[in-house]
């Protein structure tokens, strides 16, 4: 498993790809760190609800979206590493996807924390 990764590593694209969703899920700790002590008692999450209080979660559900986002980027690049030696096209997908994941999860983040503070 430790080739693999070193080989995954070795790839400039897939490399880039990894340190930019690590990048982003950086931000996006930070970002909610920073804005932690501001938020107010409830924040909105679950926008598929139906509108009032079931959209609304504590700040400290908050962080599920960044460990989701990490949980994730772990995930996959594990599995592209698994898979970059005989399927490198799929790995690098596999790793561009996790980065729109984390993208859109930092997104996400920072819309709804800017929208309350």
């Amino acid at each position: 498993m430790k080739e693999s990764i070193n080989k995954l590593w070795q790839d400039k694209g897939c490399n880039l790809e990894i340190k930019i969703c690590f990048l982003l899920l950086i931000f996006n700790f930070a970002f909610l760190i920073f804005n932690f002590s501001n938020l107010p008692p409830q924040l909105p999450l679950f926008y598929s609800r139906p509108w009032g209080e079931e959209q609304l979660v504590i700040p400290e559900m908050f962080l599920m979206l960044p460990l989701g986002a990490l949980l994730i980027v772990f995930f996959n690049t594990g599995l592209a590493a698994f898979l970059f030696e005989k399927f490198p096209f799929l790995a690098r997908t596999l790793i561009w996807s996790t980065v729109l994941i984390s993208l859109l999860l930092t997104i996400t983040v920072f819309k709804v924390i800017i929208l309350v503070v």
